[in-house]
C-alpha cells in the first residue's frame, strides 16, 4: 500500500466522475506503485471535439462526456491520468508506468465489484491515460 495522496487539482477533476469511479481511483492510488494525477474527468462537447481533431480521441461517443447523463447518475464515466516519472507528471511516461497504474485500477475495481476498461488494452487505438467505468461486475 502506498502513501500517495491526490492533489486538489486531482480531487477536483475526480469529483466530476461517477461516484463508483471515484472510489476505484482512490483505492487504486493506494495500490499503485507509481504515483499518478487525475488530469481530466467530464469533458465539455467542445473539448471532446478538439480531442478528436488533434487525434487524442477517436470518438464523439466518449465516456468523458456528460451526454451519458441518466445512465447512472449523470457524472462522467471516464477519467484520464498521468504518471509521475523522472520527478514530474508526464503524459510521455513509458507505457509500463501507465500499465502499473492501470493494474492498480483493475485490482481496485475487482475488489469493489466493478468493471473498468483501460485504454491501453484497446487494439485499434491505444489510450494509455484513459480508464472508464463499465458498471457492476
Amino acid at each position: 500500500m502506498s502513501n500517495f495522496k491526490f492533489s486538489k487539482r486531482s480531487l477536483d477533476n475526480l469529483a466530476t466522475c461517477h461516484d463508483d469511479l471515484q472510489r476505484v481511483a482512490h483505492l487504486a492510488l493506494k495500490y499503485s506503485s507509481t504515483d499518478f494525477t487525475i488530469t481530466e474527468g467530464v469533458r465539455a462537447v467542445e473539448r471532446q471535439k478538439e480531442m478528436v481533431r488533434i487525434g487524442a480521441s477517436k470518438t464523439m461517443n466518449s465516456y468523458h462526456l456528460d451526454s451519458k447523463d441518466g445512465v447512472i447518475d449523470g457524472k462522467g464515466m471516464a477519467l484520464d491520468f498521468y504518471c509521475y516519472y523522472d520527478g514530474k507528471v508526464q503524459v510521455n511516461a513509458p507505457i509500463s508506468k501507465f500499465a502499473e497504474v492501470a493494474n492498480a485500477f483493475k485490482k481496485a475495481a475487482k475488489e469493489l465489484g466493478l468493471m473498468i476498461e483501460w485504454g491501453g488494452d484497446w487494439k485499434s487505438f491505444i489510450d494509455a491515460p484513459h480508464v472508464q467505468l463499465l458498471g457492476k461486475a
